[in-house]
């Protein structure tokens, strides 16, 4: 079934969509990276890949903040809560965040690249309400210390933890 419907918002534009489809829009033309979309259709696969891991990618930035608002048991000022993020994604200057486009911080190839970023996302998520894992303690040592599975662990259970936590506040 297709039925279209229509309706003029009353200063001339007129939206309509479609029950099984895509919505249309008379708004203006949408472009992505120089490319103008078209609103009754989906673009190329490649650029919808593009769109979706850009889409993914500042949504994993922003929802560590907004996670951290909730759970975090220290009073801060949002200048110190961003510096907080900060150290968590380098490569990003809260509140406008870049979209690496190498493998980076949190999401790095190299384990003890990556050391750094997970020492910092522990620090940021130990002062939630959450109970805490005793592998949490070991977020104090120097990231030299570490060995590569004794980095995988930490990753591990801090995703999990995260994750868990998220799911608590956000369902």
């Amino acid at each position: 079934m297709s039925r279209r419907n229509s309706q003029n918002d009353g200063r001339g534009f007129e939206y309509s969509w479609c029950i099984r489809g895509l919505p249309r829009c008379k708004l203006g033309p949408v472009y992505w990276e120089g490319e103008e979309l078209a609103c009754d259709k989906l673009p190329r696969m490649s650029l919808v890949w593009k769109i979706l891991w850009e889409l993914y990618e500042l949504n994993f930035h922003i929802e560590p903040s907004s996670l951290d608002q909730h759970a975090s048991t220290e009073p801060m000022d949002p200048a110190s809560h961003i510096q907080w993020l900060q150290v968590c994604f380098p490569d990003s200057d809260f509140p406008f965040i870049k979209i690496p486009y190498i493998d980076t911080s949190l999401v790095a190839k190299n384990w003890r690249e990556r050391l750094s970023c997970i020492l910092a996302f522990m620090n940021m998520i130990f002062s939630w309400r959450e109970p805490k894992l005793t592998v949490f303690n070991s977020r104090l040592r120097p990231p030299e210390e570490f060995s590569y599975e004794q980095t995988l662990e930490l990753e591990r259970e801090a995703a999990r933890f995260y994750m868990q936590t998220f799911f608590n506040y956000f369902g």
